[in-house]
């Protein structure tokens, strides 16, 4: 007889569910009015969207938690994508089809768009390949060299720029279809989603137009993004296994990487990852030192190695901006709502 946890809440169940219930009923007054109040409406509202989470929630774990597979009930395109998934390639497959369907608006957003960062970091890069001073460290100095490196060298040598674009838009939908592509197996074969449910992800991965309007995108977002799925699996797996997954040397190494290239591919990275690994070190018991190795290696990369390589290329520093912006917002906003408390020193110093 199957086993049943008759609790299968854990504290970060009411930690997701808690930060959502207090940030979306205060959303919608900050929305119309640009404040927020405290009120005894306000936490009513969100002690209901608490529970209503919490309880979702519940329901979801327990369902995972006593799910059997259901794969010789599956009838129609449930019983083909059975069949597919039991492939011995399905992951690369589904990652093919994923990108077929994209395709069409890959072909019809030719070469692909360049936001203007993107645009700088080329021109950055051209500018040192060049031997002028020119980077600077407002963007992730991985990516300007990253995507520099992969364009700019083969767009000169052809003349072919267009070409060049379009194929680095085409590997980067195929590494995003690929990030997809282990998610739906995650789900599949680790959380016994079912096929069914496997089968609307797959559809929904092909058919959501917002995908390949991101990966026809070349930028930093862009990029970070497949890497970051990469490791927002193995964090959940680490979960599900309470640790012992951490053990196998495999596993850990490739967490290592997927830890230390999504610091390397966006500037708030390092802030992101080793907070979560604090957090998964004090909810597992199993392995929890070795997560000191993913830690360690993030800061090691971002705050030695990183700041090394700066200095040694004359890279110039961030503008200060970056840091002011929240203040800049909330200056703005109390000259805004509240001109008659400003005083003519400040508004002057402004």
């Amino acid at each position: 007889m199957q086993k049943t946890n008759k609790q299968p809440l854990s504290i970060l169940d009411f930690i997701l569910s808690a930060i959502p219930a207090f940030a979306m009923t205060a959303a919608t007054d900050y929305i119309e009015t640009g404040n927020f109040t405290v009120s005894v409406g306000y936490v009513l509202a969100s002690a209901a969207l608490f529970a209503i989470l919490l309880c979702a929630a519940f329901l979801l774990r327990r369902y995972l938690l006593n799910l059997k597979p259901i794969e010789n009930r599956d009838k129609g395109i449930f019983k083909l994508f059975a069949k597919l998934m039991r492939n011995r390639f399905h992951v690369l497959i589904t990652a093919i089809l994923i990108v077929i369907c994209w395709f069409p608006a890959l072909f019809f957003l030719y070469p692909g768009t360049l936001i203007n960062d993107t645009w700088g970091e080329l021109i950055q890069f051209i500018k040192f390949t060049n031997g002028e001073l020119g980077l600077d460290n407002h963007h992730p100095l991985f990516d300007t060299f990253l995507m520099g490196s992969l364009i700019v060298p083969l767009s000169q040598k052809t003349g072919e720029w267009h070409f060049v674009i379009f194929s680095y838009v085409l590997i980067q939908s195929f590494l995003t279809a690929l990030a997809f592509s282990f998610v739906i197996d995650y789900s599949l074969n680790k959380l016994n989603a079912g096929t069914k449910a496997a089968s609307v992800m797959f559809l929904w991965f092909c058919l959501m137009p917002i995908y390949p309007a991101s990966t026809q995108t070349i930028s930093k977002d862009a990029l970070h993004t497949w890497i970051f799925v990469f490791y927002s699996l193995q964090f959940m797996e680490a979960v599900r296994t309470e640790g012992t997954e951490l053990k196998k040397p495999g596993f850990l190494i490739l967490f290592t990487l997927s830890s230390v290239f999504c610091c390397l591919t966006k500037k708030i990275g390092i802030y992101v990852i080793v907070a979560s690994l604090v957090f998964l070190f004090l909810f597992i018991k199993k392995n929890r030192w070795t997560l000191l190795i993913p830690v360690l290696c993030s800061v090691l990369v971002m705050n030695i190695i990183l700041p090394a390589v700066i200095t040694r290329l004359d890279v110039y520093p961030g503008g200060v901006q970056e840091k002011y912006s929240l203040p800049f917002q909330m200056t703005a906003r109390v000259f805004i709502d509240y001109p008659e408390d400003v005083t003519p020193e400040e508004y002057a110093a402004v």
